[in-house]
């Protein structure tokens, strides 16, 4: 019987859903990449339109999850017609429209395959984060033939992933040349339209071409593809690129053999003999180091050499070379000997005769590899000629081209917007499901955030940063994790905010990452030792002052500098908010400074590039709407509800209110010298209000008291009570948050007050206490042409004000079901779920008995002293 049933449920959902099947079929059972992005394009506009969970989960039933991550998952090769960046940022998007479902409905997209997939996805040392040829072409522009005097200069030893990455760039390098060492270079130059010296990297990263390195860790300088700094070393003597073998004669020794009357004096250059290289493997001059630029081989990386010996060298090589040749004898091509090469065109920055390595031979043509200035070339075999005679030791002696990249350089993803997605995903994840965070945490989503903190972008910033937060918001995380490395990261961010009016997505980036600083430097002392080693009260201050009109920046701002100062807290009685102290599931969801993102923006991310527009302009900024809220309940909840009772009875009884008046007379004139009153208390027909759904707010759009569902309505507020951020509930708002009011009349208010007072009593376990609900009407008024308002009869917006409960677990008593707010979406928790909620408030309320101990004995030893 159940067989039957579940055939009969599938064969509706492929009568409903055709070309859903399609597409899926044809996803899975083609692996070109163009029929995936095609069908990938199709199902995502599909999923636009609608993704209600009954699809979700068929889509996972029919293995979509596996398809998605084995896109994210293969190797991203530009060079590769069929790689198509954009098959990538669809399945992270698919990924991401899946994770703003509820917590019940997600299925699979909570595994460790999945979690995993992303975070590797995300890592900054994959194939997807590539310098464009646009990189390579501007250094060529730049430097090419550039003499630079640099301080930083540092020889590291030839990794795979090194040449992983010369492959990746340029595969004659590694083919051919026989790299030993790659120098990592620290350039700067002077632009024409500027007075002072500016970092090549500051300049690629400026223009877009590259990301900044990431300076958390602080141990060596890796290669340009993983996140690192250089660190402070006692100085040391660079390999040098000139040092001959042990059986190689000095260079001076064949300058010498040459006529001195045939070399200018000003052109005896000698080089010195120096010894091998030492066995260090990460070695660095403070002295000013010269580089010479020679070619870009590809993405970050260049040719050059490097120091003045190896320039010195270079020249003497040159000379020798000039002076002989013209007595030199052409001999047969042999791969790998070393031999002088006559160019017949050369450029300005290479010389006609040069030295080169015999790397391949077709026919007349052979290929050689330039010894001193990196170069590959194709030459007639009658252009080469043999190392005789008073120019023998060239042969043995090494060369002075050297691998070098740009250092400060992180390669920028193939596409921005995968990358922001797949952050969105990972943040919404973390945001709704419990046990998310503990999942990231395991497979190092802590150890790939610095690089996007920061990546420069300004909508990768705040996903991660939300990410951050809402991670740093679990116990166990926050515990088992070193989270002060990120407050130096954080307080940058602060740091740059913009002095004048902010954008919307600013203004998320700056409570988010006020948050995150919130949940990183509670309950831990050295953490907040750090916080102010960084001067980061100065940081917030002046946030604060720059911003004082953003209520919720400025009052996150301050209860973040009450946390850094707990002993000045304590001594002025006031008790630090618990969202940032608990740091438990709830703390974004408890105060004005969540770091939880809107799902508005994130369709912005989806829908419209973000990566390429800085300034996004949201209608509501949920930050702002809910300090306004806050606001307006403290001052209603100075009336009592009898009050206002007695100011609804004492307009309906007003003297315009008479039977048979026309349409105009169901409004009532108000005193233009009370007008600035009236917005607080009451709503201006046809007019939008700031908030839609979300967790803190939930719009009826039913206009009729008959239509009110009793158990919807509980469920909603059990989610609300249970979120531990509470919340309100409108009727007389469409979902656009336009507003249109209620038609009810005195005795339908009644009504409503007693289902209201019903449900508190009746229909939760445990009871809800009547000061834990409120219900507000407020009446519904037209602005006049003479500057006066007048209110409709019988027509408000009604207001249901939810107190938030910190640690009670409520449940619908008929059901015996246990809602949450999660977002715009009111989600029934599993038994799993709601253990994971008590006991992450169980490991709260022990931290703040262990702060309160810590603070007594730090008190009773000051009174022993």
């Amino acid at each position: 019987m159940q067989m039957d049933e579940v055939h009969s449920s599938r064969s509706v959902r492929v009568l409903e859903d055709p070309v859903l099947l399609h597409l899926l079929a044809t996803i899975k059972q083609h692996q070109e990449p163009m029929c995936r992005l095609a069908s990938l394009f199709m199902l995502n506009s599909l999923f636009r339109q609608s993704l209600v969970p009954r699809r979700a989960t068929f889509c996972f039933s029919e293995g979509l999850l596996l398809v998605l991550m084995d896109i994210l998952s293969k190797d991203f090769d530009p060079r590769d017609p069929n790689n198509d960046a954009q098959l990538y940022t669809l399945a992270a998007e698919i990924i991401w429209r899946f994770s703003s479902l509820p917590v019940s409905e997600q299925g699979p997209l909570i595994s460790n395959g999945v979690i995993r997939g992303l975070v590797q996805f995300l890592r900054t040392d994959s194939k997807y984060y590539q310098f464009t040829p646009v990189v390579a072409e501007a250094l060529e522009r730049i430097c090419g033939g550039r003499l630079f005097t640099e301080q930083e200069v540092r020889a590291l030893p030839i990794t795979p992933k090194i040449l992983d990455n010369l492959k990746m760039y340029n595969q004659d390098v590694v083919k051919y040349s026989k790299v030993q060492h790659v120098y990592a270079c620290k350039l700067s130059l002077q632009l024409p339209d500027e007075a002072k010296w500016i970092s090549l990297a500051d300049l690629f990263v400026r223009e877009g071409y590259a990301w900044p390195m990431c300076q958390l860790q602080q141990k060596k300088l890796s290669p340009p593809t993983s996140p690192s700094s250089r660190p402070r070393s006692s100085p040391a003597k660079l390999p040098s690129p000139s040092s001959a073998s042990p059986e190689s004669p000095p260079l001076q020794t064949a300058i010498s053999a040459t006529s001195e009357k045939s070399i200018p004096s000003s052109k005896q250059s000698t080089v010195k003999s120096q010894s091998s290289p030492t066995s260090s493997h990460h070695e660095m001059v403070h002295d000013a180091t010269e580089v010479k630029f020679l070619r870009a081989v590809g993405g970050n990386y260049f040719w050059a050499q490097i120091g003045a010996d190896s320039i010195k060298s270079v020249n003497s090589v040159t000379q020798l070379l000039t002076m002989a040749l013209p007595d030199l004898k052409n001999v047969a091509p042999k791969i790998g000997e070393v031999v002088a090469v006559r160019l017949e065109q050369a450029d300005a920055n290479v010389p006609q005769a040069i030295r080169g390595r015999l790397v391949d031979v077709q026919d007349a043509w052979v290929m050689i590899q330039s010894l001193d200035f990196g170069f590959t070339k194709i030459v007639k075999d009658s252009e080469i000629f043999g190392l005789t005679g008073t120019v023998a030791c060239l042969t043995k002696f090494p060369p002075q081209a050297q691998i070098c990249y740009l250092a400060g350089l992180q390669a920028p993803p193939a596409d921005g917007a995968a990358v922001e997605l797949a952050l969105s995903a990972c943040a919404q994840l973390t945001k709704l499901s419990p046990s998310a965070t503990p999942m990231l945490h395991e497979v190092g989503m802590l150890g790939i955030l610095p690089a996007f903190l920061q990546c420069g972008h300004l909508t990768i910033q705040l996903q991660a940063t939300r990410t951050l937060a809402n991670m740093a918001a679990v116990a166990r995380v926050n515990k088992q994790s070193d989270l002060s490395v990120f407050i130096k990261p954080l307080l940058d961010v602060l740091a740059n905010t913009p002095s004048h009016a902010l954008t919307s997505q600013q203004r998320n980036l700056v409570v988010a990452s006020v948050s995150a600083l919130n949940n990183v430097v509670a309950f831990h002392a050295e953490r907040r030792s750090v916080f102010l080693d960084h001067e980061g009260q100065l940081v917030i201050l002046r946030v604060m002052m720059r911003h004082r009109s953003l209520i919720p920046i400025c009052n996150s701002c301050a209860a973040l500098l009450r946390n850094c100062y707990p002993g000045l807290v304590s001594s002025q009685g006031h008790k630090p908010g618990k969202a940032l102290i608990r740091g438990d599931l709830r703390a974004d969801l408890r105060a004005d400074y969540s770091a939880f993102e809107k799902e508005d923006d994130h369709e912005q991310a989806a829908d419209n590039s973000p990566l390429l527009q800085d300034q996004y302009n949201s209608s509501d900024d949920e930050h702002i709407d809910l300090m306004e809220r806050m606001t307006q309940m403290q001052q209603l909840r100075v009336s009592s509800d009898d009050e206002e009772d007695d100011k609804a009875d004492s307009e309906d009884t007003s003297p315009v209110l008479l039977a048979g008046e026309q349409s105009d007379s169901t409004i009532l004139p108000v005193d233009g010298g009370i007008q600035s009153a009236i917005g607080l208390n009451a709503y201006e027909i046809h007019t939008t209000v700031p908030y839609r759904d979300d967790e803190t707010h939930h719009i009826y759009k039913e206009n009729r008291l008959s239509r009110i569902s009793r158990e919807h309505l509980a469920e909603i507020v059990c989610g609300m009570m249970n979120s531990g951020l509470g919340g309100s509930v409108y009727f007389g708002l469409t979902k656009d948050g336009q507003v249109q009011g209620i038609k009810l009349t005195r005795d339908e208010r009644d009504e409503m007050r007693l289902g209201i007072d019903h449900l508190m009593t009746n229909c939760f376990v445990p009871p809800v206490f009547h000061n834990q609900l409120d219900i507000i009407y407020k009446p519904v008024f037209k602005r006049l042409e003479n500057r006066q308002f007048a209110t409709f009869v019988d027509l408000f917006v009604v207001e249901i004000l939810i107190k938030a409960s910190d640690s009670t677990i409520y449940n619908i008593s008929k059901s015996g079901h246990c809602w949450h707010r999660f977002g715009p979406h009111t989600t029934k928790l599993s038994v799993q779920d709601v253990r994971q909620l008590i006991t992450l408030d169980e490991e709260a309320k022990y931290k703040d008995e262990i702060r309160c101990l810590r603070e007594e004995l730090r008190n009773l030893k000051l009174k022993a002293k």
